[in-house]
């Protein structure tokens, strides 16, 4: 759970004032992995590769997350217009 909370900190602060933590692929599925079933996992790991446009990776993120109870209909919002940003850049990349 430390290293949940380490992750969540550290995108945050990413999207705060953009000191990138440079998070690898791995260290994002171990994110993930530590909180499978909660939506905010999901979430961040979406947002933190979308804006490093991995587009691909980031919709599959935000998919399984929209499957998941979502506290939050702005945070349900936030994911579902993620998901639609990153299939629009698919679809421009064709």
């Amino acid at each position: 759970y430390d290293h949940f909370m380490k992750v969540k900190e550290q995108i945050q602060q990413y999207f705060f004032n953009g000191n990138d933590p440079q998070l690898t692929e791995e260290d994002i599925q171990r994110f993930v992995q530590y909180n499978p079933h909660g939506y905010l996992s999901y979430y961040y790991a979406g947002d933190y590769l979308k804006a490093h446009k991995q587009f691909d990776k980031a919709k599959s993120y935000y998919q399984k997350g929209l499957e998941l109870v979502i506290a939050k209909e702005s945070e349900r919002q936030h994911m579902e217009n993620g998901l639609l940003e990153c299939e629009q850049n698919l679809n421009s990349n064709d």
